[in-house]
């Protein structure tokens, strides 16, 4: 993000997989990549309360669903704890903090669209993903 926030140059597309889930501010990194391209690809997980609530191995990890504002707009997350993963796990390749934010599928959505992008195309959904619900959008303005 700090990067993004200095940035001037404009990119063809920019390409986020695997980020977005293990952001402490997901909606200031979506807003940061629409200052920088018109075009984008984001993998990422989402949080969806009935499928994680009802895995034993994910509902531990998460909060209640939360609302914040941001830019004036509402949107819905759960914090999410990498509880010992950062210290216990030799190779843990997840966030740097001790939690993220996962949004829910639709604050993603409206997210970018708040943030410009118009068509927005869905695929690769895989709610009973391993590790979470998840899907890719590709999104343009």
């Amino acid at each position: 993000m700090p990067f993004l926030e200095k940035e001037t140059e404009q990119y063809d597309l920019l390409f986020a997989s695997g980020v977005l889930y293990h952001m402490e501010e997901p909606l200031k990194l979506l807003n940061l990549i629409s200052k920088v391209a018109d075009k984008v690809f984001v993998w990422t997980h989402y949080y969806n309360r009935e499928v994680i609530m009802a895995r034993r191995d994910l509902k531990r990890r998460f909060s209640s669903i939360k609302s914040l504002k941001y830019n004036g707009v509402s949107y819905e997350y759960s914090n999410q704890s990498y509880n010992n993963a950062l210290a216990s796990i030799p190779g843990f390749c997840g966030g740097s903090q001790a939690g993220s934010k996962w949004l829910t599928r639709d604050s993603i959505i409206k997210a970018l669209q708040q943030f410009g992008f118009k068509d927005l195309q869905i695929n690769f959904e895989q709610v009973d993903h391993p590790n979470g619900p998840a899907f890719a959008i590709c999104a343009q303005k």
